[in-house]
C-alpha cells in the first residue's frame, strides 16, 4: 500500500521533534525535507515541489493554518497534512474543513513501524490524485463540448457561406471568359479572394480538434490550421 517515491516536507519548530519526524520517515524509505516555520516552507514550496506537506498547526508567525491557507491559493492539488498536540482536536477538524487532507496527533509515534502514519498518507496522496484526475477529466469533457459546438457552428457556417461564394466564382469565372475581361485586374483579385475564402470555408467543414492562436492581447481565436491538421492526413 505504501508509496516509498512520496516526498515529504516536515514544518515543525520543534528542533526535537522535528528531527525524530525527520529521520523516521527516512528511514522507513521516504524523501524527506524539513524546515523549522511557516515562512521557510513557502519559501522551500517555491522552489521545489513535494508530495505532502506535514505542517505544525502551532507554528509560531506564520500559523500551520496560515500555511495551508497560502498553499490552497498556489496549488490546490498540494496534499497537506496538519499535526496538532492531542487536545486540540476542534482546531484540526477545523483545518480540515478550511483544505487540510488530514491531520495527526503529536508526539507522532513510531512504535509500529509507523503503520498509521503510513496509512494516512497514502490515503491523503491518493485522494488528491483521484481529485486531480477527476477534474482532468471534467475538463476533457468541457474540451469535448466546446470541440462539438465549434463544429456545429462551423458546419453551419460552411453551409450557409457555400452557396454565395458558388455564384460569386462562377460569376467571376463567365466575366472572365470574355475577351476584353480575361485580364481584368480587378477581377482576378476578386477570383484570388474567393479561391482563399473557398479553401476557409472547406477547413471550417473539416473541424476535427479544438486549438486556438494568441490574437490581441489576451485574446484568442481558433486556429484552423491546426484544428483541421487529422482531417487533412
Amino acid at each position: 500500500m505504501a508509496d516509498r517515491s512520496i516526498s515529504i516536507l516536515i514544518v515543525e519548530d520543534s528542533a526535537m521533534q522535528r528531527e525524530i519526524i525527520r529521520t523516521s520517515l527516512a528511514r522507513m524509505g521516504y524523501t524527506v525535507q524539513a524546515v523549522e516555520s511557516g515562512e521557510e516552507a513557502l519559501s522551500r514550496i517555491a522552489r521545489h515541489a513535494f508530495d505532502v506537506l506535514l505542517v505544525d498547526i502551532g507554528l509560531p508567525g506564520i500559523s500551520g493554518t496560515d500555511v495551508l491557507a497560502r498553499v490552497r491559493e498556489m496549488n490546490e492539488d498540494q496534499c497537506i497534512i496538519l499535526m496538532t498536540a492531542e487536545g486540540s482536536r476542534t482546531s484540526a477538524m477545523d483545518a480540515i474543513r478550511a483544505g487540510a487532507d488530514d491531520y495527526v496527533t503529536k508526539p507522532l509515534r513510531f512504535d509500529d513501524g509507523g503503520l498509521r502514519l503510513e496509512v494516512i498518507l497514502w490515503r491523503s496522496v491518493e485522494r488528491r490524485r483521484l481529485a486531480a484526475k477527476n477534474r482532468e477529466l471534467q475538463n476533457e469533457l468541457v474540451r469535448g463540448e466546446r470541440l462539438r459546438a465549434v463544429m456545429n457552428l462551423a458546419g453551419a457556417a460552411a453551409h450557409e457561406m457555400n452557396q454565395p461564394l458558388t455564384v460569386v466564382m462562377g460569376s467571376v469565372y463567365l466575366l472572365m471568359r470574355t475577351a476584353e475581361m480575361e485580364e481584368n485586374d480587378t477581377l482576378k483579385s476578386i477570383q484570388s479572394a474567393a479561391v482563399e475564402l473557398s479553401q476557409i470555408v472547406n477547413k471550417l467543414g473539416q473541424i476535427t480538434q479544438y486549438h486556438t492562436k494568441p490574437y490581441v492581447g489576451d485574446t484568442s481565436i481558433l486556429d484552423l490550421d491546426r484544428s483541421t491538421e487529422s482531417g487533412t492526413h
